[in-house]
C-alpha cells in the first residue's frame, strides 16, 4: 500500500460488475456484482453446482466471463489473451486450500517483481 486514498484500507480492491458465464444453455453466474474491499475476508458458500469455484476461477482469469467487468485494485482485467501490466499479485483466489499455494514472483519468473 502506498498511503494514497486507493490504497488505503477499505477502498475497493476486487470488484465484479454484472459478471455472466455460461457453459452452453447453463447460466452459471448471473449478474454478479461484488465489492471486495482492501483488508476485508470474504467466504464464498453454495450447494454443489452453484458457482463458487467458477467465480473464484474467473477472479483468477483461469476462466473467461461473457459479459461484466472484473476490476483489481482499480485496474480492469484486460481481454482474455492480453497482458495485465501494473500488478504483480502475492496471493491467489482460490476454491479450496489444496488448489491453490502462496507465490511471489521473482525477477526470474516476472518482469512486475519487486
Amino acid at each position: 500500500m502506498d498511503g494514497s486514498p486507493e490504497a488505503t484500507a477499505g477502498s475497493p480492491l476486487v470488484v465484479l460488475d454484472q459478471v455472466n458465464k455460461h457453459y452452453g444453455d447453463l447460466h452459471v453466474l448471473n449478474d454478479i456484482n461484488l465489492t471486495v474491499d482492501r483488508g476485508e475476508v470474504v467466504i464464498v458458500i453454495g450447494p454443489s453446482g452453484s458457482g463458487k469455484s467458477t467465480l473464484c476461477r474467473s477472479i483468477n482469469r483461469l476462466e473467461t466471463i461473457d459479459d461484466g467487468t472484473i476490476t483489481i485494485d482499480g485496474k480492469a482485467l484486460p481481454d482474455e489473451g492480453a497482458p495485465w501490466r501494473g500488478c504483480a499479485p502475492t496471493w491467489a483466489w482460490c476454491s479450496s486450500p489444496s488448489t491453490c499455494s502462496r507465490t511471489r514472483p521473482s525477477s526470474k519468473t516476472s518482469p512486475l517483481a519487486p
